[in-house]
């Protein structure tokens, strides 16, 4: 029997690091500040839609 270990807790968190720092480049900013209701553009390709706010 192979079992395979999925880690999606954890790839969740990556997406939300790259769509931050994405954030912080187009911004030019150096603090993260959104209010809770921001979700990233759809087309930002992988990290489109995150719910960066929350």
């Amino acid at each position: 029997m192979r079992l395979r270990v999925i880690d999606p807790e954890g790839a969740y968190w990556r997406r939300g690091i790259e769509a931050a720092g994405r954030r912080l480049r187009k911004t030019g900013n150096t603090v993260l500040r959104v209010p809770y209701t921001v979700v990233t553009p759809e087309d930002w390709g992988g990290v489109g839609g995150y719910p960066l706010g929350q």
